[in-house]
C-alpha cells in the first residue's frame, strides 16, 4: 500500500470522470488496483508474493496534478519516482530482486515514450523517456507498441467495441489487424462486420 497522496487524495481533487470511465482503459491504474485488492491470489505475506503492485493513480492526476494526459510530464515522472522511492525506503522487498518484481501502471497514449519522428512505413516511432532508476519496474500499459519492452512489460488493452477501435486507429493498427473479421480492401477501405460484445487484444508475459 502507498500513502493516500498517491491514490484516493487525487480522487478528491479530480473532475476527470470521463477520463477514468472510458472504453480506452485510461483508468487501468484504478480498476486493476481494485481487482488486485479483491483477488483470491492476493497474499498478506510479502515473502510469498511473486509481484508487488504499486498503486499510483496517474489517471486522476493527469490534469489536476499536472502529470500529463497524452504523455507523462516531468512532474508525473517525479510522482512515479516518489512512489517507487517510498516502497524502496519503507519495506525490504524492493531489494529482494532489485525492484524487478514491482509493477506500476502507465495509462497514456505512448506509455513511457514520447512522440518521435514519423516513418512512412512504421508510422510514429516513439523513443523511451523512462528514467533509469525506474527501469527495473515492470510496467502495465494499455496500448503497447514501441517503446514497450517485449517480454518484460505487460499490455492490458482497452475493452473496446471493434467499431470504436477501427474508426479511431485505422485499418493497419495492430488492434485492427488482430481481428479476423476486419480486413482492409485493396483500396484501403475499412470493412467491419458488426458482432455483439467486445474484443480483446493481448500481448505480454508474466
Amino acid at each position: 500500500e502507498l500513502p493516500n497522496r498517491f491514490t484516493t487524495w487525487l480522487a478528491a481533487q479530480s473532475n476527470a470522470y470521463e477520463w477514468t470511465h472510458s472504453w480506452w482503459f485510461y483508468d487501468n491504474d484504478i480498476s486493476l488496483h481494485q481487482r488486485f485488492l479483491a483477488s483470491p491470489y492476493r497474499t498478506a505475506d510479502p515473502a510469498e508474493a511473486d509481484f508487488f503492485y504499486l498503486p499510483l493513480y496517474r489517471s486522476l492526476g493527469a490534469y489536476t496534478a499536472g502529470w500529463g494526459p497524452g504523455v507523462v510530464t516531468p512532474k508525473g515522472w517525479r510522482a512515479f519516482s516518489a512512489a517507487a522511492g517510498y516502497a524502496q525506503r519503507t519495506w525490504p522487498w524492493w531489494d529482494r530482486r532489485g525492484g524487478s518484481d514491482h509493477m506500476m501502471v502507465i495509462t497514456c497514449d505512448v506509455g513511457y515514450g514520447m512522440l518521435g519522428q514519423f516513418d512512412k512505413q512504421l508510422g510514429f516511432v516513439h523513443r523511451s523517456v523512462l528514467p533509469k532508476h525506474l527501469e527495473p519496474i515492470k510496467f502495465i500499459l494499455q496500448w503497447g507498441g514501441a517503446p514497450t519492452r517485449h517480454g518484460y512489460d505487460l499490455v492490458v488493452p482497452p475493452r473496446t467495441p471493434p467499431s470504436e477501435v477501427f474508426s479511431a486507429v485505422g485499418p493497419r493498427h495492430p488492434y485492427a489487424c488482430a481481428s479476423k473479421k476486419h480486413r482492409p480492401s485493396a483500396e484501403g477501405a475499412v470493412s467491419i462486420h458488426h458482432r455483439p460484445g467486445h474484443f480483446f487484444y493481448f500481448r505480454g508475459k508474466i
